[in-house]
């Protein structure tokens, strides 16, 4: 029941990857402050988070427990993580925090379309979430390097930026940390699925939500095959899988333009604006008028 709750309180935030920060954009090149009001519910990134702390104290919240943060302590989430990051009653405290997508780097690095990490590059981590610069102090500057370059506009940034990347990674799959291993990247291969997922994303990007009979269709099976194999692969049932994706696209499209709701609701595939209130409401434990007035400041 608590990890069904988590689920539908936990909602996608969209962040800007470190190889899309241009020179002028400062606002995101400079650390910000954190009140105590900030984001205090679960959410999630489909990237990397790294962050670290320059000044106050406070709670980084995350299914596994309460961890409280102090200056100098940095932050390494993982893609999918929950977590929310609080600072003290009262009080304030000033972050820098830089999203990384692995594959893409390395895609951009050498230059080929079909590199995948996902394969080569799959540590077991048990330290991530908050590390704490007194316990981990190798960690703490290997972090403050890749902050000097994230916010150094030479020839090879990104490259340097993914080789650091890696560097930390590495570094952080040879220490023994307080959480059970954790897998960076794990292999999603869907099997005999891969067609209907990939079906279904298509859909939902050409502004149509598919029924659980189109997906079946797509791979000639059964209605009731497909979601005997659709829950047992996945886990939950196809129609989840279906709204998750829709919604998704819904809260990429609240924070990446001004488009009304009522136009993101025919964008996305939804019938109504009463059908997208309540699968949104379902999904993230709030109106997507809500959503865009919390998160837009932050993307």
């Amino acid at each position: 029941m608590q990890n069904h709750y988590l689920r539908l309180q936990t909602v996608y935030s969209e962040k800007p990857l470190v190889s899309d920060i241009r020179e002028h954009d400062l606002e995101r090149l400079s650390p910000r402050r954190l009140g105590s009001e900030n984001l205090s519910f679960y959410h999630y990134h489909n990237s990397f988070e790294v962050g670290y702390c320059f000044e106050g104290s406070g709670s980084h919240c995350t299914p596994d427990g309460v961890f409280p943060f102090q200056a100098g302590d940095t932050l390494f989430i993982l893609p999918g993580h929950p977590h929310y990051t609080i600072s003290d009653h009262a009080t304030t405290s000033l972050w820098l925090f830089l999203y990384f997508d692995l594959e893409k780097m390395l895609r951009d690095m050498f230059r080929r379309d079909n590199l995948s990490s996902a394969s080569a590059l799959n540590p077991a981590l048990s330290l991530y979430d908050l590390i704490a610069r007194k316990q981990y102090p190798r960690i703490s500057e290997m972090i403050q390097t890749i902050l000097q370059q994230y916010q150094t506009f030479l020839p090879g940034r990104n490259e340097l930026l993914c080789s650091l990347f890696l560097e930390l990674l590495f570094t952080l799959s040879r220490e023994n940390g307080p959480l059970p291993p954790c897998r960076v990247c794990p292999a999603m291969d869907y099997g005999k699925l891969n067609g209907a997922i990939q079906f279904i994303n298509d859909s939902i990007d050409a502004g149509q939500i598919p029924s659980v009979e189109d997906a079946a269709a797509s791979l000639y099976m059964s209605v009731s095959n497909f979601r005997k194999i659709f829950r047992e692969v996945i886990g939950f049932p196809p129609h989840d899988f279906i709204m998750q994706a829709a919604i998704r696209r819904t809260q990429k499209l609240l924070l990446s333009s001004n488009m009304r709701i009522i136009d993101i609701c025919a964008e996305v595939g939804f019938h109504s604006v009463a059908s997208l209130n309540r699968n949104f409401m379902l999904q993230c434990g709030m109106s997507p008028q809500t959503y865009r007035k919390i998160h837009k400041s932050l993307y």
